[in-house]
């Protein structure tokens, strides 16, 4: 029996699981999402900052699995897990069962112990929180041009990002370019120019998690493109009208946080959550070092420390395992200047909950890791590795009915199906006889341009060619220079036995036909099962109401009952027989996908009252009835008046 994976969340480490799971035919995979779209996060700046649109960097989670039969995607929030039952609940009251669970809810932004922060300071996380910073980022630019007061005016043009993070760093640049670039022209009464960015970050440099040459370099690029860069800057109050760095108050409108994280752990158990790893008594104080040691101190003490309390040296003994653990866990702050900057600033708080795990945004570092799923999703917007080309074609989707008869049995069938084949004046070339192609003008015969943003590069599809590289001068008459032409095409079609409502059929290379002598796209034939005046369906099992006469489950007997191979099957009626009983006929029923087994088929007795009864039949029955009183036929009948009495009796008490 297939063992059942349930993946909570469609990001970079949930899809990745669960498509890789998804190859294991012994494995049906579920992927729960509280959104349909997988987000390419790197590049929500480039949204926020009305470089892209949200489309280019969000794909549909179900064409990830378009070709996965045991992969299955759910819409929906979870409201709770219950790792004792392996349940979680949905906020739409479903609940989903597992063998194992894999929980990548992915990050939330974190705000160190003041969630009052985030009403004033969205974070960057979602393409909901990209498209609100760029309302807000495009608002100051229109507020300011129709604003009087010079003051007010200043607070609409300050822009202050929180956090020297990849996405800190990357959202500064980018509203500093476009400030200086696109939107210096679109202005009359002010020169947005002038606009005023700051980065604050509270460590003493920025992108700490890279090589101080890199952000060093980072910053002088910054500073070249006029964003001033603060180091050593925490912040310690946000409000309506701009933050607060110690005794210092900048004025402004528009605040984006970058500078946390913290992992989303909102739908575990409140017992079932990993308690905070770090103990609340002063990381000095454990390390017994005063608040400015220098780093060959902190190293000092710590082995000195360390030494004294470790695990092999205290066999057995629990207090001195806790107490290495503290002191080692003290000295991953102190020796670590972001996060002894973020510990000197917000105490414990900033690393509760994951709260401890650098800056927002996405590491250039880890990049590697997910290259594969990136090229695959994106490939067209920034050009994956295999090369340039025209695009395969489109997928087709086909809906097919068929009867349960031909689902038992199976059939061969042809579809017509309308569709974009290769044109056969040109074969697919999309040109005139005797020419050809040559190379585009635009990319260089390289089917990808690049685009500057700020200080950082993206490449994506050449428009002019869409990535072919090469254009048509002189394009067929026929297909227009498309290589292909609209017409329907017979298929034939293989439907084995055992197949199910909503099964699915992929017959490769049979969609679309791509541009110019592209690759075609896949025929995807959906079945559905039209309803059996006799028979209902559940799963490889058959059901049928079958009519039996009174006299005939009074007495006992044998009926006969029809079986969905077409014979007729003998059913053995015991006498007392009542309706609702059932009869299981043992490998009666369906056939099953891909083996050489049957379901079984469940006759569901309806015992049937005679109508229209002679005058000798009634005089029969109510015989019949008198003798019964006596015997006690109907127990039935009888327990259910006797409990009857027994309530109203219980009532009068």
């Amino acid at each position: 029996m297939a063992k059942e994976v349930l993946v909570v969340g469609a990001g970079f480490g949930g899809l990745e699981a669960a498509r890789a799971l998804a190859r294991d035919p012994g494995v049906r995979v579920t992927v729960v999402d509280q959104r349909n779209h997988h987000l390419f996060q790197p590049l929500l700046y480039q949204v926020a900052t009305a470089g892209l649109n949200p489309a280019d960097i969000a794909v549909p989670i179900r064409a990830q699995f378009s070709r996965a039969p045991n992969a299955e995607v759910r819409l929906g929030r979870v409201a709770s897990v219950d790792l004792g039952r392996k349940r979680i609940s949905l906020e739409d009251g479903t609940e989903l069962g597992w063998d194992f669970l894999v929980l990548a809810g992915g990050a939330q932004h974190s705000y160190f112990g003041h969630p009052e922060w985030e009403e004033f300071a969205p974070g960057l996380k979602t393409l909901e929180q990209a498209t609100e910073i760029r309302r807000r980022l495009l608002s100051a630019f229109e507020s300011a041009e129709h604003e009087q007061d010079p003051a007010a005016q200043r607070r609409l043009l300050t822009f202050v990002i929180v956090g020297g993070g990849p996405t800190g760093v990357e959202l500064a640049g980018a509203i500093a370019d476009i400030s200086r670039t696109v939107l210096v022209r679109d202005f009359r009464k002010i020169d947005p120019a002038s606009a005023r960015v700051l980065l604050l970050e509270a460590g003493p440099r920025i992108l700490p998690a890279f090589a101080e040459e890199l952000s060093r370099r980072a910053a002088e690029d910054l500073r070249e493109l006029g964003v001033e860069v603060r180091t050593g800057s925490a912040v310690t109050g946000i409000d309506a009208l701009g933050v607060t760095i110690g005794g210092e108050r900048i004025e402004a409108k528009s605040i984006f946080w970058a500078a946390g994280v913290e992992a989303s752990t909102g739908v575990l158990h409140e017992d079932e959550r990993r308690k905070p790893m770090l103990p609340h008594r002063p990381v000095v104080e454990l390390l017994g070092v005063p608040r400015g040691a220098s780093a060959e101190e902190l190293k000092k003490a710590y082995r000195k420390l360390a030494m004294l309390h470790h695990p092999d040296r205290n066999p057995c003994d629990k207090a001195a395992e806790a107490k290495f653990k503290e002191l080692s866990e003290a000295y991953e702050i102190l020796k670590d200047d972001q996060k002894r900057a973020a510990y000197d600033r917000f105490g414990h708080a900033a690393f509760e909950n994951g709260g401890g795990t650098g800056a927002g945004g996405f590491g250039f570092a880890n990049a590697g890791g997910f290259a594969d799923i990136f090229d695959e999703m994106f490939g067209d917007f920034v050009g994956g590795r295999g090369g340039q080309g025209q695009g395969r074609g489109s997928d087709l989707r086909y809906n097919l009915e068929i009867t349960l008869e031909e689902a038992f049995k199976g059939k061969q069938t042809s579809v017509r199906v309308p569709t974009l084949t290769a044109c056969e004046i040109c074969h697919g070339s999309g040109a005139q006889a005797g020419s050809k192609p040559v190379s585009c003008a635009t990319c260089k015969g390289h089917g990808r341009v690049r685009a500057q943003q700020g200080f950082f590069t993206i490449e994506r599809t050449c428009p002019s060619c869409q990535g072919a590289g090469r254009v048509i001068e002189k394009p067929c008459r026929s297909c227009a220079g498309q290589g292909r032409v609209r017409k329907e095409k017979t298929l034939s079609v293989n439907i084995p036995p055992g197949v199910e409502d909503g099964t699915r059929i992929r017959l490769a290379g049979e969609g679309e036909v791509g541009m110019r002598g592209a690759a075609a796209g896949d025929l995807y034939i959906f079945l559905s099962l039209a309803p059996h005046r006799l028979f209902q369906r559940d799963g490889a099992n058959i059901h049928c109401k079958v009519p039996i006469p009174m006299a005939t489950a009074a007495l006992g007997g044998s009926i006969e009952v029809p079986s969905i191979d077409g014979g007729r099957a003998k059913v053995t009626v015991p006498a007392g027989t009542q309706s609702g009983h059932q009869f299981r006929l043992r490998a009666k029923g369906m056939s099953v996908l891909r083996a050489q087994t049957r379901g079984d088929m469940y006759v569901h007795a309806v015992i049937e009252t005679p109508m229209n009864l002679t005058k000798r039949q009634q005089e029969l029955l109510k015989e019949f009835e008198r003798e019964g009183e006596a015997a006690k036929t109907s127990p039935e009948s009888e327990g259910f008046f006797s409990r009857m009495k027994e309530f109203f009796e219980d009532l009068r008490e």
